[in-house]
């Protein structure tokens, strides 16, 4: 079975963009359910940045992502440090790239 990271921004306002990455997330296993989708904001989302930082949250979504077959980017990923490293990575290892829009529908 293929894994599939979904890269979505959180900084900025993160309860908002979590919700939406949960969103995206249901809509994607809804559609294909031959891919695990992995939702970072759903692993990660919630740690205290007292415990871990930008940084070591980062580091572990680039091993996360560094497992899977594909990366899902979604709308405002171009403005998201995160989520551009995230692209980086995955053209640097190869691993297949897709994007996410608002339009595609569950049918």
């Amino acid at each position: 079975m293929k894994m599939a990271y979904i890269s979505h921004p959180y900084t900025g306002n993160q309860e908002k963009n979590t919700w939406h990455a949960i969103d995206v997330y249901k809509k994607l296993t809804e559609r294909d359910q031959e891919v695990c989708y992995i939702n970072p904001l759903d692993v990660f989302g919630n740690a205290d940045e007292g415990e871990l930082g930008y940084c070591q949250i980062l580091a572990f979504c680039m091993e996360l992502l560094s497992r899977c077959d594909k990366i899902v980017l979604c709308p405002g990923w171009e403005e998201s440090t995160g989520c551009r490293a995230e692209y980086a990575m995955a053209i640097k290892q190869g691993i297949e790239i897709d994007f996410y829009h608002e339009e595609e529908k569950v049918e």
